[in-house]
């Protein structure tokens, strides 16, 4: 039997799918120093899931900052934002992807974790038009009804699996939704599988792509497929091949009729994209035209080259010529941006505007108009719109661009409110209309904001040792883009530059003049060195516990005391104060014994605390007291600023029930600044690693756990 083991060496690169979610809705835990949050973007490409912050800073510019990333059991399809019963009450959305092996995911956010955390998951392996295993070109597509009644899949076959939603708590027998036990059932109902020939119309197979269509009073799926299979040696007899028909799916009587089928459509008709209430009915995006299908099956479009002249000259459409060069819709990308606009992005890297021309409750035309955006080396994957200016433009190809859309459209005259509808059965139809504004008359802008860079395509990588200017050798990776060269590299290079003594701990102090090394013999004995030269200059006896540059001189502190070093090793001055554990500043030196003691390189003594283990800062002294609280003394004067109300001994609910009982110890903390974020790391004697993260309101929130095989003996924050 033959095994497969491989290691990834550099994670999916690029973004395939892409979606504007809301995860957290409490503004008042939001800290005010990062800006506003916009909302969240969850990205994926492959196995790699990311979560983004969409953040506002004070000046106006909007950034994307990472955080979560996952690797996942699976290759993602899929991401779409929905909303369950729970929604009403904590006003958050939730998460549902979708993997190629016919698997659904719902997820939702956890403050505890500060993750997405799965509610469900679905598998459809074993239904019927799985059981000969999955087609190797067929990928399973996922949708969601914009009221988020329910989730489909389309899986091979003509097929269709349908995870409904629960919105109404009348569904799970209750009149409020603020039961708190229906809350903690399952947020949808039983899943099933519909075969679009057997359930609902035997014409339709060969399904090509489904989108939900918003503004109905049941969830109502627009289905593009092709009656009759045509290929290219006999277009002269059969070229519109393909056909557009509205479902309506009643969940509650399993009845689904086919409300509207279009005319015959042109064979290679692509994808469908799903339009605003207010315009109803569905855009049908072919290689060479785009065209709007309404809910009387009324259709209207506009070829945008020569090549539908050639296919389908019977169509009739109208030729755009307020385009400057003829348009390739292969491989595009179109979302609407308001109510009676879309953005459209081309392979090529180009972008254009589609505006729907509307008279009364009918599109009369569509105008394309070129958007003025920087250049780029290749299409989008997807597209999403994160407010109603924001754009995010995600790419496998070329980087993903965080873009703000400036409108220069001239005012618009005053809009006559559309007549009311009469009845239900047109209100079903139709949904309800919306004033409707007319075409723009100037272009819009796009302007970039952030970035996310992009390793593709990578088309060959080749390892290899690379010499710097010192002669030494380091291993790097090579990749060869389509645009140029990379080079890969670890992080953290290490270099032997000569043998010393064996250490067991290093440090480097008096801006970069010595460094102390503490021997790992029985002698416990440190040698100092020229950093320059690796020259020794002094050795001094008793263990070192921390060593660093206080002021103008070097600082060492042993299980004895404090030495003061000047620069040579020498010693200047020496202050007694037994210890096990210590740390340093710039302006201060912290000693833990019984109790903490932060002490200034003449001797003073100006902050006497008990606790169990300290870190300070330039004005701040952070320790744990005793019974695992945490405390602030501020510095000089110490007085006591805050405490928290939780002990840290406390297990975080990310260990496992079987540690629950395990008292916990801390060995040592650190308090830092990852990017913007102030944080406190915690890293406990069984092993356990604790990321804290400070708010505003100075309250501790656990954001990350890990159980490592032991503890640390330093935790050193890097600027990398």
């Amino acid at each position: 039997m033959a095994f497969a083991v491989h290691h990834e060496r550099v994670p999916a690169s690029g973004v395939e799918h892409c979606v504007a979610i809301q995860l957290v809705r409490d503004e008042a835990a939001w800290p005010p120093s990062r800006g506003r949050l916009v909302c969240h973007a969850v990205l994926a490409r492959e196995n790699v899931l990311r979560v983004m912050e969409v953040r506002q800073r004070a000046d106006g510019a909007c950034v994307l900052v990472q955080v979560g990333m996952h690797h996942l059991f699976g290759q993602v399809t899929g991401l779409h934002a929905v909303r369950t019963l729970a929604s009403q009450i904590d006003g958050r959305d939730r998460l549902l992807i979708s993997f190629r092996d016919a698997k659904v995911s719902l997820m939702e956010w956890d403050d505890v974790y500060h993750d997405p955390t799965a509610i469900s998951l679905h598998t459809f392996e074993r239904a019927p038009p799985l059981a000969q295993g999955l087609p190797p070109t067929f990928v399973p597509h996922t949708m969601v009804d914009q009221a988020s009644r329910c989730a489909a899949l389309l899986l091979p076959h003509d097929t269709l699996a349908i995870v409904p939603l629960v919105q109404d708590v009348t569904e799970l027998g209750a009149d409020d939704p603020k039961d708190i036990p229906l809350l903690e059932q399952v947020p949808y109902m039983p899943s099933f599988v519909l075969s679009f020939r057997d359930d609902i119309d035997e014409h339709i197979h060969n399904v090509r792509d489904c989108v939900f269509l918003p503004g109905f009073q049941n969830p109502t799926l627009a289905v593009l497929y092709e009656s009759q299979l045509t290929w290219t040696g006999s277009l002269t007899q059969a070229r519109r091949t393909m056909q557009v028909c509205f479902v309506t799916l009643d969940l509650t009587v399993t009845k689904y009729p086919v409300t509207v089928t279009s005319d015959a459509l042109p064979y290679d008709a692509l994808y469908l994209v799903a339009c605003p209430e207010s315009l109803g009915g569905v855009l049908v995006v072919t290689p060479s035209s785009l065209m709007h299908l309404d809910q009387t099956a009324r259709m209207v479009g506009v070829s945008v080259n020569g090549w539908t002249d050639q296919t389908t000259p019977d169509i009739g459409l109208r030729r755009a010529t307020e385009l400057s060069a003829d348009l390739d819709l292969q491989e595009s990308v179109l979302v609407f941006t308001d109510a009676h606009r879309a953005l459209l992005s081309l392979r090529s890297g180009r972008m254009y505007t589609v505006e729907c021309a509307v008279e009364g409750r009918t599109v009369t035309r569509l105008v394309l108009g070129e958007v003025h955006v920087p250049e780029r080396r290749g299409g989008a994957a997807c597209m999403q719109m994160l407010s109603s200016s924001l754009v995010l433009c995600a790419s496998m190809q070329d980087d993903t661009y965080l873009y703000v859309m400036e409108d220069q459209r001239a005012p618009q005259a005053p809009i006559v409110p559309a007549a009311p509808l009469g009845d239900d059965e047109e209100l079903d139809l139709y949904g309800s209309a919306d004033p409707t504004p007319p075409a723009p008359t100037q272009a819009v802008h796009l302007h970039v904001h952030d970035t996310l860079p992009t390793l593709a395509p990578l088309n060959d990588v080749a390892h290899g040792l690379a010499c710097d200017a010192q002669g030494r050798t380091r291993p790097l990776m090579v990749g060869a883009l389509q645009h140029g060269l990379v080079v890969l590299e670890p992080r953290l290079s290490c270099f032997k530059e000569r043998t010393l003594v064996p250490a067991r701990s290093v440090w480097i102090a008096l801006r970069q003049a010595l460094l102390f090394a503490q021997s790992d013999d029985d002698d416990k004995a440190c040698a100092v060195y020229k950093l320059d030269t690796l020259s020794l200059v002094a050795e001094h006896p008793h263990d070192t516990l921390a060593c660093g540059t206080v002021g103008d001189y070097a600082v060492r502190v042993t299980t004895q005391g404090i030495q003061v070093l000047d620069e040579h090793a020498q010693m200047v001055r020496e202050i007694s104060s037994p210890c096990h554990r210590a740390t340093l500043t710039e302006s201060y030196v912290v000693l833990v014994g019984q109790e903490a003691s932060v002490w200034t390189i003449d001797g003073t003594c100006v902050v006497q605390v008990a606790c169990q283990c300290a870190d300070v800062t330039s004005d701040m002294l952070v320790c744990v007291l005793p019974d695992g609280r945490l405390a602030l003394h501020s510095l000089p004067d110490g007085a006591c600023t805050w405490q928290s109300q939780a002990s840290l001994t406390t297990l975080p609910a990310l260990l496992s029930e079987h540690t629950a009982s395990e008292d916990l110890v801390v060995a040592h903390i650190k308090w830092c600044k990852l990017t913007d974020v102030p944080v406190l790391l915690v890293q406990y004697t069984q092993g356990l690693l604790a990321m804290y993260e400070i708010r505003d309101t100075m309250s501790l929130v656990l954001v990350d756990a890990y159980m490592q095989r032991a503890a640390t003996p330093a935790l050193v924050p890097l600027s990398l």
